[in-house]
């Protein structure tokens, strides 16, 4: 609600994104919800990472107007069912270069701002588009604002795919982790937005697969886990690890949660794992 109220205010005062919000809602209606959730969750996200108020505002401003270059997008790819051909994808990633553009001739849209709406496909790697840069090349509320503009993406309903669930999307997100997101701004956005509950089944970094059993408040990617062994009549329940507590252990050795699996991966009733493993500690 502070976040919302908070962005309310931003535009009021902002004329210039009014008017682009404006366009953009024309243009394409997915655009423009896509906008504002980004712009909610980036506010958001700013606030879990204690940025200065004023940076936050200018978050939440960028995340808006991040996709301002859909403008020149034809509708019809936007909205095509099908994969997109060549031409098509070419167009689309133009977008970065018109966006920029457009705001770059704004008087009112920060020089930050604009930015954003041309780096927020860029990716730590160097994967990204449209100029390939990497790292530190990256502007931080870019790197921001491409976990939040990613996550909403692919939580949305799109011609091409169904939404993909809450825990799908931040489990894609974090296979990405270091790679193409920037670590800290994803792990607090995992934080913030709650990931991994009880019950959920995972593979860790050292490949062992494991249950959450626990979620350590605060530190939701870092939860208590239970350790599965593979004996003769499949797995069994071994030994918990609270990935948050872990001694001395250097931080690039620690044990961490590499990727979400889904229900039933591996052939694993994690319902009866937990309930067998919470039986045997009440016998001890």
């Amino acid at each position: 609600e502070k976040v919302v109220a908070e962005l309310s205010d931003y535009l009021q005062r902002n004329l210039a994104a009014m008017v682009w919000l404006t366009r953009i809602k024309d243009g394409d209606d997915y655009t423009a919800k896509h906008s504002i959730n980004s712009a909610i969750l980036a506010m958001g996200l700013a606030h879990a990472l204690e940025w200065p108020q004023e940076q936050v505002g200018m978050v939440g401003l960028a995340a808006l107007l991040h996709d301002v270059g859909n403008v020149a997008v034809e509708r019809s790819i936007l909205e095509k069912p099908a994969p997109l051909n060549e031409a098509e994808f070419e167009q689309v990633q133009n977008h970065p270069h018109v966006g920029y553009a457009l705001l770059n001739e704004e008087p009112g849209v920060p020089e930050a701002v604009a930015k954003v709406a041309l780096n927020h496909h860029e990716r730590l790697d160097g994967s990204g588009y449209p100029q390939g840069l990497e790292g530190e090349g990256i502007d931080p509320i870019s790197r921001l604002v491409a976990i939040v503009d990613v996550y909403d993406a692919l939580t949305s309903d799109r011609p091409y795919r169904p939404a993909r669930s809450h825990h799908d999307a931040l489990g894609s997100l974090w296979r990405g982790r270091g790679q193409l997101f920037d670590p800290e701004m994803l792990e607090t956005f995992v934080d913030f937005m709650g990931w991994v509950v009880p019950g959920t089944l995972v593979r860790l970094s050292d490949g062992a697969l494991a249950i959450v059993e626990e979620v350590n408040i605060g530190r939701s990617a870092s939860p208590i886990v239970r350790r599965l062994v593979s004996g003769a009549l499949g797995y069994e329940a071994g030994r918990r690890l609270d990935l948050a507590e872990q001694g001395d252990v250097p931080g690039d050795q620690r044990v961490r949660i590499a990727e979400v699996l889904p229900d039933g991966a591996h052939g694993i009733k994690v319902k009866s794992l937990l309930v067998a493993a919470l039986s045997d500690e009440d016998h001890e």
